[in-house]
């Protein structure tokens, strides 16, 4: 409830002010209580306005990632090294992406 309550208020401030870190926590938030929905909704809504918020495209992957929607978080840690290449989280976070569609049974084992 309490981070429910926190969403609504960042949400709001967010509203007040649209700058991107007040919709990061909104977002943030929204996830914690179990409002992914809404959380993703706010965050491709800003980054609409701002493309190359880096922090959003990384907390939507990793929504996505919760939510076990792993192409869409595939394609927002893509997008962040476009942005940074060297971006560690998300060369980090798409590789264990790619471990997790390796098929054991695939592997060649010589």
């Amino acid at each position: 409830k309490m981070h429910s309550e926190a969403a609504d208020r960042f949400l709001k401030s967010f509203q007040w002010f649209a700058h991107p870190q007040a919709a990061f926590k909104a977002a943030e938030m929204f996830h914690r209580c179990q409002r992914s929905a809404e959380a993703l909704k706010l965050l491709r809504d800003t980054l609409a306005v701002n493309p190359r918020w880096v922090e959003g495209h990384l907390l939507a992957a990793q929504i996505y990632f919760d939510l076990g929607q792993l192409t869409s978080a595939q394609n927002e840690w893509q997008l962040v090294l476009k942005l940074e290449p060297r971006n560690e989280e998300a060369l980090r976070k798409l590789r264990s992406t790619w471990d997790l569609r390796i098929d054991p049974s695939e592997l060649d084992p010589a």
